[in-house]
């Protein structure tokens, strides 16, 4: 949730927007690209009251910040405007025991296209749902991520045939890992979603819905709806305000949980360098019992652009979450707080 142009215009060059064409030539671009990432951070989760018992809760520490490099490849099969197309990028993940991370695929796909009939590609990728939601953050998110925003098996159509629109759908298949090899909580069987994103006149709008079919080892389905949505509007290129939200409805067998959130963002440009950022999000959950979890976070941060390939960041973030009982009483309280200072180089 991520990439819309105007919320992310001190970032956007972090993609391949500044990658390095290696070669050009008889209908044939290939782009190297890639960011180096580091943070030094201190992060700390309490559970009413007492500091939970991880190893490093609380303590500071410099780390890897998911820093990536990849490949871009597009080749022009016609003169009417067909193209193959194709993007590997490895990312490093941050493992506690491996220093810097073990590199793996974040994406890996391939494609064909014609801007007036649009292009599919199949693969490990994003999908359109990633498109969804305007707060602003390098690391400390706040947003909810309802409908999967990436897939390691996934088919993705995109329309861009109109000026500021895309209109996206993909399937996704069976997946039992994250994208960095980490074992999923629940394994999915299978999924589908569809979405658009809109700009015009100033104004940002961005949605998209997704069905997610979990496996189960029981008789009981195990399926989820979700929707997630964003409506901003540009300021004279010098701020952007909006509203973050969605809703999802989980079903095991009749049992039925839901949850959603709303998150309002202000993004400012103070300079052509440098910007100021703050999200808030209230959260709410309720199971089938009608026990509840409600939950309010605070995002704030600033940034400095060096060099148009060189950005510094401060964010910090602080978050309650309260479990309440069917009567009403809280049962629980947790708290999280977090700040760090990042520094990203690009190409």
């Amino acid at each position: 949730m991520k990439k819309t142009l105007v919320a992310l215009a001190v970032t956007a060059f972090a993609a391949s927007a500044s990658a390095v064409t290696v070669y050009e030539a008889e209908g044939s671009k290939i782009d190297f690209y890639g960011s180096a990432r580091v943070i030094v951070e201190n992060q700390t989760t309490k559970e009413n009251g007492v500091k939970k018992a991880d190893e490093d809760n609380g303590d500071t520490k410099l780390r890897n910040q998911g820093t990536r490099f990849g490949v871009k490849v597009k080749h022009a099969l016609s003169d009417d405007g067909f193209y193959a197309l194709g993007e590997v990028q490895v990312r490093f993940k941050n493992n506690q025991n491996s220093g810097f991370g073990d590199a793996y695929a974040h994406k890996a796909y391939v494609g064909l296209g014609q801007k007036e009939f649009g292009q599919v590609t199949f693969g490990k990728q994003s999908v359109i749902a990633d498109d969804v939601g305007l707060a602003n953050d390098y690391e400390y998110g706040l947003l909810r991520d309802y409908v999967p925003t990436s897939s390691t098996s996934a088919i993705r159509y995109d329309y861009q045939g109109i000026e500021g629109l895309t209109l996206s759908a993909n399937y996704n298949f069976a997946q039992s890992e994250e994208n960095d090899g980490k074992a999923l909580d629940e394994k999915i069987k299978n999924g589908y979603g569809f979405g658009a994103v809109y700009e015009v006149n100033n104004w940002i709008f961005q949605g998209a819905f997704g069905r997610t079919h979990f496996k189960s080892n029981s008789a009981d389905k195990i399926r989820a709806n979700a929707f997630d949505a964003a409506i901003g509007y540009n300021l004279s290129d010098v701020a952007l305000v909006g509203v973050d939200g969605g809703y999802e409805v989980k079903k095991t067998g009749l049992v039925k949980d839901r949850q959603y959130y709303v998150g309002p963002m202000v993004k400012v440009d103070l300079t052509d360098k440098s910007s100021v950022y703050a999200n808030y999000r209230y959260g709410s959950a309720k199971d089938n019992s009608n026990k509840k979890t409600k939950s309010h976070g605070f995002l704030a941060g600033t940034d400095y652009k060096f060099h148009k390939n060189v950005v510094a960041f401060v964010e910090g973030k602080y978050v309650t979450t309260r479990d309440h009982n069917v009567d009403g009483t809280r049962s629980g309280k947790t708290t999280e707080k977090a700040i760090g200072v990042g520094l990203r180089v690009n190409w």
